[in-house]
C-alpha cells in the first residue's frame, strides 16, 4: 500500500478515497514510515487528484513559481491541467520525477521571474528554506504584488515560521485560508493559505 502511495503519488494519481483508505489501514508505525516516505519521495502535500483537479480550476492559464520544489512532482499534473508550473530548488536532486530548475538563491529566482507568474507556492517551506528565507520570500512576494499560495499547519513552526501569521499586520499582508484544502495525514493540520498585499485584498477580495 506504501508504494501504491509512491508511485501513484509522484504522478498525482491517488483518489483521495483511496488515499483515506490506505491511511486509515496503517497502524501507527506504518503510518509514520509512509508520512515520512511521502515527504521524501512525493511532496509535503498530499497530491490527491481531486485536489490537484480543484488547483487547476482555480489557476487554469496561470503561471506559478513552486519555491522550494522538491523532486518537482506538481510540474506535470498542473501542466496537465493547464497550469504553466515551475519548480525551482536549491540542488536538486538527479533522479528527480521532473527536475526542478537549479537555483542558488531563492529570493533571486524571485527576482528573475517576478514578471512571467501570477503565483509563487509553498509546501512546508521550513524543510526546504530557513525560516528568514521563507520571511523574504514573502515580504518580497507582497512587494511585487504577487500572491502566495502557502500549505503549512497555521502557527506550528515544523512546516512555516510563526513570524508568517504573527507579524502579517505590520507587514502589509494577510493570511487568507482557502477554499481548496489538501487531504491531511492522521495528526497533521496543514491547510492551503493565501498570503495576500493587504491593498490588494482590500481592493479586490479573495474567495478560493
Amino acid at each position: 500500500m506504501i508504494e501504491e502511495l509512491l508511485s501513484k503519488g509522484s504522478m498525482g494519481e491517488v483518489s483521495e478515497a483511496r488515499f483515506s483508505e490506505i491511511r486509515d489501514a496503517l497502524d501507527f508505525h506504518e503510518h509514520r514510515i509512509a508520512r515520512d516516505a511521502y515527504f521524501t519521495n512525493v511532496h509535503s502535500c498530499v497530491l490527491t487528484s481531486e485536489w490537484l483537479d480543484s488547483l487547476g480550476r482555480a489557476f487554469q492559464s496561470n503561471t506559478i513559481l513552486e519555491v522550494g520544489a522538491g523532486r518537482g512532482c506538481m510540474v506535470m499534473p498542473m501542466h496537465k491541467r493547464e497550469v504553466t508550473w515551475i519548480g525551482v530548488q536549491r540542488d536538486p536532486d538527479k533522479d528527480c520525477f521532473v527536475r526542478p530548475v537549479p537555483v542558488k538563491d531563492y529570493l533571486s529566482a524571485l527576482r528573475s521571474y517576478r514578471h512571467k507568474i501570477d503565483y509563487v507556492f509553498m509546501s512546508w517551506p521550513t524543510i526546504k528554506l530557513s525560516d528568514q528565507e521563507t520571511i523574504s520570500v514573502i515580504d518580497a512576494s507582497v512587494a511585487y504584488d504577487i500572491p502566495v499560495l502557502l500549505v503549512s499547519e497555521r502557527r506550528m513552526s515544523t512546516s512555516c515560521p510563526n513570524e508568517v501569521w504573527d507579524n502579517q499586520y505590520t507587514r502589509g499582508y494577510r493570511v487568507i485560508k482557502s477554499g481548496l484544502q489538501p487531504a491531511q495525514w492522521r495528526g497533521l493540520r496543514d491547510a492551503l493559505w493565501l498570503v495576500v498585499n493587504e491593498k490588494r485584498l482590500s481592493e479586490d477580495g479573495y474567495d478560493l
